[in-house]
């Protein structure tokens, strides 16, 4: 039975009314690379690390050094950007994380995930493991205070740094660190200082690491006193240290200059018991604690201008669970509220009606900030 036109054409050549063949019709849209490389630097880290799945072009731009720190920079300088939350995971061994700004908008939920990174606890053979601090996504950990590791939980990498030996072996010897970017050598480096309180309790010995070299030197002795036994604060290039002395003074260390340099603190006027320092906003903060009083807040504004210091709020002990505020310090501010870690607990206060919502109460033993960022913790990725 023969066939009509109809069914004919369906079946034969495919071809337009005009005798041309479909196929010449359909054409690829081809963005230019620099408007690839514009959208992508608007998307997260895990998008984009899901791209470099796509086609070996996209990982190729997403994988370039030009590109990291071009999308690095953006999302620094959004206005947008909200930090994400460390602390320690209540489920198993290691870390979880949440968006900070979930836990202004939804404290009731909190969102938090645990953060995959068993190859990183294998690699550390499960060795007891703290962190140092973060800067550029990268968070510095000390695996039992001798092999500094770091890593970069949103791509999951981890680079794990030679050991470092122990100058000398004495009793009552403890080790702080301190982790952060050189300006200057455009280089991430850990610090270590090592504390002898019988024999020089004046004076430490300090040991730099590059991320470049991954070599310990020996710089400068620290002699200005022994610092507290927690991690120095990062801020614009220099990591800073509360000296445990009467007068708590404040020590800066330049990690392009490798130099020294005292902090100077606001005229308080208030008879303190204790202080704490922080960074909020890449800014060095002091909380002074008068105990079983309340706490002042003081943000140095423009780093080593004493006249850029200003007063934020006061929390009040004895009110709405702050009982002993002694180590409390703000990790972010919003708005008019403020995320506070209490050493062991979790609170958000607004210090415009005085209001707080209690978070956590658990064991949160390590509370720390970072954000999200292709940066890679071998420095050869980066270059």
């Amino acid at each position: 039975m023969a066939r009509s036109g109809r069914e004919s054409k369906a079946d034969g050549d495919d071809r337009t009314s005009s005798g041309e063949p479909h196929h010449q019709l359909i054409t690829t849209t081809v963005f230019p690379r620099d408007i690839i490389i514009e959208i992508f630097t608007r998307l997260p880290v895990k998008s984009l690390v899901r791209f470099r799945c796509v086609s070996k072009s996209f990982k190729t731009i997403i994988s370039s050094p030009e590109f990291i720190k071009y999308h690095l920079r953006r999302l620094k300088s959004s206005t947008y950007s909200y930090p994400f939350l460390l602390i320690p995971s209540t489920s198993k061994l290691g870390y979880r994380s949440c968006p900070v700004e979930s836990l202004y908008m939804n404290p009731q939920q909190l969102g938090f995930a645990d953060l995959d990174h068993s190859p990183f606890l294998i690699e550390a053979d499960r060795k007891p493991f703290w962190v140092v601090g973060s800067c550029d996504g990268l968070i510095c950990v000390a695996i039992k205070r001798r092999f500094p590791a770091l890593w970069n939980p949103s791509t999951r990498a981890f680079s794990v740094f030679p050991g470092f030996e122990i100058p000398e072996k004495k009793r009552r010897r403890y080790m702080v660190f301190g982790f952060g970017y050189d300006l200057e050598s455009n280089d991430y480096k850990i610090v270590s200082i090592s504390c002898y309180p019988n024999k020089d309790p004046n004076q430490g010995i300090v040991h730099v690491c590059s991320s470049k070299s991954r070599n310990w030197k020996r710089i400068e002795d620290f002699k200005y006193g022994l610092p507290y036994d927690y991690p120095g604060k990062y801020v614009k290039g220099t990591l800073n240290w509360l000296l445990d002395n009467e007068s708590s003074s404040i020590v800066s260390l330049n990690l392009g200059t490798e130099q020294y340099e005292e902090v100077i603190q606001p005229e308080y006027q208030e008879d303190v018991t204790q202080k704490t320092i922080g960074v909020l906003e890449d800014c060095l903060c002091v909380m002074y604690h008068r105990h079983g009083d309340f706490s002042d807040l003081w943000v140095m504004n423009e780093f080593g201008s004493k006249e850029s210091w200003t007063k934020l709020f006061r929390l009040e002990c004895g009110r709405d669970g702050f009982q002993s505020l002694q180590y409390a310090m703000p990790l972010h501010v919003t708005r008019g509220r403020a995320l506070l870690w209490l050493w062991s607990s979790l609170a958000v206060y607004n210090y415009e009606d005085a209001s707080v919502v209690h978070l956590l109460s658990a064991d949160v033993w390590c509370a720390q900030l970072y954000i999200e960022s292709l940066v890679s913790p071998d420095e050869q990725d980066n270059h």
